[in-house]
């Protein structure tokens, strides 16, 4: 059995680069990032100050006690903080993601589709974060349309989990959306019919069929994804029309969709891998690393080919101004069944 070891906050490159910096991040805000990331979101502060609480005894624990051994010990009060504590979002990724594969998802096959908007329109979504709703509909709306399509059957409706990230490799603004799909789509059979190329779920009360996808070109998708993002941007009256043109005369539209290997529905733990891939926190402390004493932060993650290597450095205020640009406004969905 695995003995619980209670972890030290304040050991991680990350607590120390916030206790340390924070005030001057904020101090600097107004001049130096405002121009950049928009005001600073009250979010923000109140998210980072119950991170540098989160772990601390101090500030109130509860009593662990095991009634056979009479072992016991304290267990810190956590920040509960999504999206920016790793300590409490990890805990978060792996509670959902074992409710997700044993309460959610059917037993069919699934896929994971990733589906990104260029460069150029990034920064409206950003100013307008309200909009970041919207791109989530317009993705559901977007496959729904691309697999009743594919499998000529309007009546259809898919399943898809979906989850809105705002950060890239490096921590820039990037809002794109990861969706765990159901590879087909669900009807509702027919009293009279039936076909052997389908197959028969029974949860309750209801029982669907199951209609596969065949295997069909993502430049639809791609399409279909383009023209709804840009008729929202021109019906927000956002978007002028010479930026219109320049979007539709790329030969590469900048939209980007991606679509992974099928996972079979016996494949529990691939699917659980999978699911806490598109739950996971916008940064990582394991990829961090806090230099002294001048306290730049180098990150690192996978080549890019842009800028031909593999990490980024930032002082301590630049890597906090980054990483908490992709906290959540409160009460913001980020999940989406």
């Amino acid at each position: 059995m695995q003995v619980y070891r209670a972890r030290n906050p304040k050991k991680s490159p990350l607590w120390q680069c916030a206790h340390r910096h924070y005030d001057a991040f904020e101090a600097a805000y107004s001049e130096t990032y405002q121009p950049r990331y928009g005001v600073l979101r009250r979010i923000i502060p109140e998210v980072v100050h119950k991170f540098l609480e989160c772990g601390n005894l101090e500030r109130g624990f509860a009593r662990i006690r095991c009634d056979h051994c009479e072992h016991e010990y304290l267990l810190a009060f956590s920040c509960k903080s999504r999206w920016f504590c790793p300590s409490c979002h990890q805990k978060n990724v792996q509670t959902t993601a074992r409710f997700i594969l044993g309460q959610v998802v059917a037993a069919v096959p699934h896929r994971h589709y990733v589906l990104a908007i260029p460069r150029m329109l990034r920064t409206y979504f950003q100013r307008h974060r309200h909009l970041l709703k919207r791109l989530c509909t317009l993705a559901h709306e977007s496959l729904r349309e691309y697999f009743r399509t594919a499998l000529d059957c309007p009546e259809g409706v898919p399943a898809i989990i979906m989850t809105l990230h705002t950060f890239g490799e490096y921590l820039d603004f990037h809002p794109h959306i990861h969706a765990l799909v159901a590879d087909g789509l669900f009807v509702r059979p027919a009293s009279n019919t039936g076909s052997s190329q389908t197959q028969t779920l029974n949860p309750q009360p209801l029982a669907l069929n199951f209609h596969p996808a065949p295997n069909a070109p993502l430049k639809p998708l791609e399409e279909l994804f383009r023209a709804k993002v840009i008729n929202l941007l021109v019906e927000q009256k956002l978007l002028p029309a010479e930026r219109i043109q320049v979007l539709y005369s790329w030969k590469h539209s900048g939209f980007n969709v991606h679509a992974g290997q099928q996972v079979p529905p016996e494949a529990k733990a691939d699917l659980e891998d999978l699911a806490q891939y598109i739950l996971r926190n916008p940064f990582s402390v394991e990829k961090m690393t806090l230099e002294w004493p001048a306290d730049m932060v180098i990150y690192r993650s996978r080549l890019n080919a842009k800028i031909n290597r593999n990490f980024e450095v930032f002082t301590a205020t630049d890597f906090l101004a980054a990483i908490t640009q992709h906290i959540p406004d409160k009460g913001a969905q980020m999940v989406r069944y």
